[in-house]
């Protein structure tokens, strides 16, 4: 509903959005290490593929330097491959590690954003995590790095 009328917190309204269709696929493998008598318990590493076509894809598009507005995308795909590394420490620590790779091209009609990377998309995000949990409580810490992106469909307004 926000799409449509907007929120107090830089989301514009949007009277001609169309619900979003998307055919999805998704698959992975993950592998895990287990040894329970080493300060290293458990070591996990995984890899995701996903692969999205759709059709009227909402995306959000800066309309001012305080706000955006949700649009329709015409059609597009996008892909992303995902890896990750988990690493268990004792019984109560963990750090975990992951990049995702995004790549998503506007299939749209009009020429202008045809061929086109997707608004508000990063190339590439990295994530590193390290988190403390016990039975009462758990403490984390997470950095994120977002790569170059677009702020509009037809990709004249990069984002760093």
């Amino acid at each position: 509903m926000q799409e449509l009328n907007g929120n107090p917190f830089g989301l514009a309204s949007s009277n001609e959005l169309v619900p979003e269709q998307a055919d999805k696929v998704s698959s992975g493998l993950s592998y895990t290490i287990f040894d329970s008598q080493s300060w290293l318990t458990s070591v996990r590493v995984s890899y995701t593929y996903s692969l999205s076509f759709s059709k009227d894809l909402i995306t959000y598009v800066r309309n001012s330097q305080s706000s955006q507005v949700a649009t329709n995308v015409g059609r597009s795909i996008a892909q992303n491959h995902e890896g990750t590394v988990e690493l268990k420490l004792f019984k109560f620590g963990e750090l975990n590690t992951s990049a995702v790779f995004f790549s998503g091209e506007n299939l749209s009609d009009l020429p202008y954003h045809r061929g086109k990377e997707l608004p508000n998309r990063p190339k590439m995000r990295l994530l590193e995590r390290a988190g403390y949990q016990n039975d009462r409580f758990g403490l984390a810490y997470q950095l994120q790095w977002l790569g170059e992106r677009y702020w509009d469909l037809a990709n004249l307004k990069k984002m760093n």
